[in-house]
This record gives structure tokens, sequence and C-alpha cells, in this order.
């Protein structure tokens, strides 16, 4: 079994995404490193690093990890680490449960377009040029501690967005984007209480070409796991069939 990142699309770590803390009851704190096993796609209840720069994107991708099969449009997903910072008021003296847990039920998530460049590598759309529609996603997340951390799977750029971005950038000519996802997770408590962080600044490098599969060494290698999902930002596995 061998585990290799994927190559970069056209991006390297940049400038470090920094671990923001908000001050908010639950925050979005980082985005972890994909596993270096991509075959144990699980995560501890904090990040053991975290990405640095963007996360990359093909719009459209083959649908099967060695590049076979047809090409279907693909989703951004990466794992984030969430805080609680509220306390457990659990009592058991005076019967008295923990009110502070929080379950994580919506991604929200709006979107600025940075610019978009053709082949050429001139900008032919500007900053601001493209409205980009809002999207949710509803999920069943990951419940927060009440005085504690716990990750979980987000989507950064649905299904719909991308199918969007596709079409909109194709319309224009352009080959290479950057968009800024804005992403707020909301839910609810153990107690009832409604809440929702505040926002999460999550730049994508996105490219129109499409994601061909993943290429293993030696060649007669074939790939056989993604951690968290192809064509994008990600770790890939590949095994003697």
């Amino acid at each position: 079994m061998k585990t290799r990142a994927l190559p970069a699309l056209f991006l390297a770590a940049a400038a470090a995404l920094a671990c923001t803390d908000n001050r908010m009851s639950v925050e979005p704190f980082g985005l972890c490193s994909p596993p270096t096993d991509a075959t144990q796609c699980t995560f501890a209840s904090t990040c053991s690093s975290y990405v640095l720069g963007s996360l990359g994107l093909f719009l459209r991708k083959a649908q099967n990890l060695d590049g076979s099969g047809p090409t279907v449009f693909n989703e951004l997903v990466t794992v984030m680490q969430f805080n609680n910072q509220m306390l457990n008021t659990a009592d058991e003296t005076a019967g008295r449960t923990n009110a502070n847990d929080a379950y994580i039920r919506e991604w929200r998530l709006s979107f600025d377009l940075v610019e978009a460049r053709d082949a050429s590598g001139t900008i032919v759309i500007p900053a601001g040029g493209l409205a980009i529609p809002d999207a949710s996603v509803s999920t069943q997340g990951a419940t927060v501690p009440a005085n504690g951390s716990a990750t979980t799977f987000a989507t950064i750029i649905p299904l719909d967005t991308d199918v969007f971005l596709s079409n909109a950038l194709a319309t224009f000519g352009a080959v290479t984007a950057k968009v800024n996802a804005h992403l707020r997770a909301s839910g609810i408590t153990n107690g009832g209480a409604f809440f929702e962080t505040g926002d999460y600044l999550v730049p994508v490098d996105i490219s129109t070409a499409i994601f061909g599969g993943y290429a293993c060494t030696p060649a007669t290698d074939v790939p056989v796991a993604v951690c968290p999902n192809s064509g994008q930002t990600a770790s890939f596995a590949c095994a003697t069939p």
C-alpha cells in the first residue's frame, strides 16, 4: 500500500490560512490537512495539522479514481475543526444535565469571485464581476461537546454551486478562477438554543479542466482510496491489484 498527496492543483501551500478564533459560542477553528493514509479517512476531535493556503478544486472529474467512467461535476469537501467555548452545565448533585453540547445541522455559504483568467492568463472576469448564488447544505454534522472540540466533514462548494461556476466560467472562456467561500455553521444546543457561527473564510483555487484520475507509481498499481474527495485537495492511496 502506498499513499501520496494529491499533486498541487496549480497551487502550493501559500500564505498560512490562519486558524481563527471568533470568540463565538461555537467557532470554526481550522481546516484539517488530508491524512497521510488515505485508506484511513478518520479524524480525531482536533486536527493533527492544518491546511495552509488555498484549497484546490477541479469543477469536473472522471467518475472513477483511475480516470475511467463518465465525466461528472464535483464538489469541494473538507474536514474542519470546531471548538465549543460554552461550559458544561451538568451538575449531578443538582440533577442538572448539560445544555451546551452543540449539534451542527446546516452549512450556510456565500461566495466572492476574486478573479477568473483565460488560457493566456488574461483576467476575463474581475473581482465582483460574477454574482455567485448563496447556498445551504443540510448536515447531521458533528456534535461539538461543551468546552471541547470536534472535527467533521464540511461542504465548501456544493454540487449546485459547482455546476453554476462551470457554466459561468465557460461563458467567459475562463480556465482558472479564485473564489473566496464564506462558511457559517448553524444548529442547536442540547438545551434547544439556536446558534450560528461567524464567517470562516476558505480561499479556493478552481480549474475548469477535467480531473483525469490518479497516477500511481509503479504504473501497475491502481488508486484504491482518496480522502476527503477526488479532484480536489486530498490524499490518495495506491495498491498492487
